[in-house]
């Protein structure tokens, strides 16, 4: 795998959740320039952080630093953001209650 191919990787998965460099690098303590290096292929995160990333998107470690993500991982990651937006509902439903 190359670098542009894994910050491909983070770029769309970002975009799918709907953050923002910055916000992704706010959730991961590090800055949006280092987010910005890793999707432009300049530099790779820290293998610290994979764990972190992969859990942020709802993917794997595997599926974050896969070549190419295939159509059923995206199904499937589309999948756990539509659960997890609407468990984020029903508790912000429930405290307004």
């Amino acid at each position: 795998m190359t670098e542009l191919e894994l910050g491909a990787n983070i770029r769309r998965l970002r975009k799918m959740a709907g953050l923002t460099q910055e916000g992704l690098a706010v959730r991961l303590h590090v800055t949006g320039q280092a987010v910005s290096h890793w999707e432009i292929g300049d530099t790779y995160p820290e293998i610290t952080l994979l764990p972190q990333l992969a859990e942020v998107f709802g993917v794997t470690v595997d599926q974050l630093l896969r070549s190419e993500l295939s159509e059923a991982d995206m199904a499937e990651i589309q999948k756990e953001e539509i659960r997890i937006a609407g468990e984020e509902s029903d508790v912000a439903a429930a405290t307004y209650l």
